[in-house]
């Protein structure tokens, strides 16, 4: 494809934006300038939208999903852009929770290609990279398609994120934690700085840091743009049940209060991010227009939430979960939850790792678990640089202590199969160590094109 010619159809634009994600420039380059000019290019999409915007170092994509089901279930058609996505990157783009069609994603690629390439001639902008461009095809979309409301979550950080170009009705600001080292600050003051950088004046933020010294920043900040803060200590949690397929919790805030809640998503830390959405929820309707946000709304919207990919129950006999952790602090988490959950069952594992990620270190955190059998398998896709299973395998030998069976099977879908048919139907097994492995799985269950 040459300079200023269209996409011919659907996969072109996707192949193209699979380059844009291997030149990585990404995060690691934080031009706000070269995104405004970009969206200049299409007509500043993301002045016409109602957002709301969403950062933190962990939770916001938790976040922002229970905040656009509550949306929803008020009544209202909202747009959502969300990251990563497993098995189409249309899951980026969502209004009221379904992919846009090729056809609609085409043309709204096309528009945003003619503007990469405008911003490429300018000269001294450089190239829209990945994310920037991602965030131009949400903005244009949702603005094509009349959302009532924008739930945007922010790809890392916040100043300098593709997304912070937005006008925010309300910021969230789930927590801060030691992420993206060096390019958001060395120490938690200086991320949760970078991180109020989606505060926009005379408007909402909800935070939920509870460190003292970050949660000054996020105060001050606030202070500062005369904006009203609402901090996750206004809300009172009682956690009730952690099950496989959701958790039950009391929630009250000043304006919803709430016994035996279901809410759609498994692990205790979910609550905290059910509270979040509250929050924003109640601010949405006490101060933004949403009046059509009721109890009612809240109370639907936190039980339908559902997140791909993330301990995500997709057969019952075997069951299997698939969740996408892919670092050892992630591995942690989900096995303490598997532990809780699946106690005095057999777990089965199913592993493939992405190259240069920790894979070692995961293997040790889930030898814990005594796995019956280990399988050991990759993604097809190698361009995503999946780790050789052999070498894997070989790892495994050492990290996974007998009577551990250990195996492998090169081709993903094939390993769980395989793996499903080896098991007996009262036994559990695990997909993970990589989100590319969860979303070539997840087609086994739901095949996205």
């Amino acid at each position: 494809m040459s300079k200023d010619q269209p996409f011919k159809d659907y996969q072109d634009a996707v192949s193209f934006i699979g380059r844009l994600h291997r030149a990585k420039p990404g995060v690691s380059v934080l031009r706000a300038d070269r995104m405004f000019y970009l969206m200049a290019q299409m007509g500043q999409p993301e002045k016409k939208l109602k957002v709301i915007h969403v950062t933190g170092t962990s939770g916001k994509g938790s976040t922002a999903a229970i905040l656009s089901s509550i949306l929803r279930a008020a009544g209202y058609r909202v747009g959502t852009h969300m990251s990563p996505h497993l098995q189409s990157v249309r899951e980026r783009t969502q209004i009221n929770s379904r992919y846009v069609t090729k056809a609609q994603y085409l043309e709204a690629a096309n528009r945003a290609k003619k503007a990469f390439d405008k911003t490429i001639a300018k000269g001294s902008y450089g190239a829209p990279d990945y994310f920037q461009f991602l965030t131009a095809i949400s903005l244009y979309i949702f603005v094509k398609k009349k959302v009532d409301v924008a739930v945007i979550e922010v790809g890392a950080g916040g100043y300098g994120d593709s997304t912070n170009i937005v006008n925010s009705l309300v910021s969230i600001i789930t927590n801060v934690g030691m992420d993206h080292i060096g390019m958001l600050g060395n120490t938690l003051e200086e991320i949760a700085s970078v991180k109020a950088g989606i505060i926009k004046p005379k408007t909402v933020v909800v935070s939920g840091i509870t460190q003292a010294k970050p949660a000054q920043v996020i105060i001050k900040r606030a202070k500062e743009l005369k904006c009203h803060l609402i901090t996750g200590k206004t809300a009172q949690i009682k956690m009730k049940k952690v099950l496989p397929s959701h958790i039950v919790a009391d929630i009250e805030t000043v304006r919803f209060r709430g016994q035996n809640l279901k809410i759609g998503l498994t692990g205790a830390y979910q609550v905290k991010n059910a509270v979040m959405a509250v929050l924003a929820s109640n601010a949405l309707a006490k101060r933004c227009g949403f009046k059509k946000i009721n109890n009612a709304a809240v109370v639907k919207g936190l039980e339908t939430v559902k997140i791909a990919g993330r301990f995500e129950i997709v057969n019952a006999k075997p069951i299997v979960v698939l969740d996408s952790a892919h670092n050892p602090d992630k591995v942690k988490s989900f096995i303490k939850l598997v532990r809780k959950l699946f106690k005095g069952q057999n777990i089965n594992l199913v592993l493939g790792f992405k190259k240069g990620k920790d894979y070692e270190e995961m293997m040790i955190t889930l030898n814990t678990l005594k796995p019956k059998r280990v399988m050991l398998t990759e993604f097809s896709n190698k361009s995503l640089k999946p780790l050789d299973a052999t070498a894997a395998l070989g790892a495994a030998r050492t990290h996974f202590k007998k009577p551990s069976v250990l195996s492998i099977n090169f081709n993903a879908r094939k390993a769980v199969r395989e793996m499903i048919e080896k098991v007996k139907d009262d036994e559990v097994i695990i997909v993970t160590g990589s989100m590319y492995l969860v979303g070539e799985a997840r087609h086994i269950w739901e095949k996205v094109e």
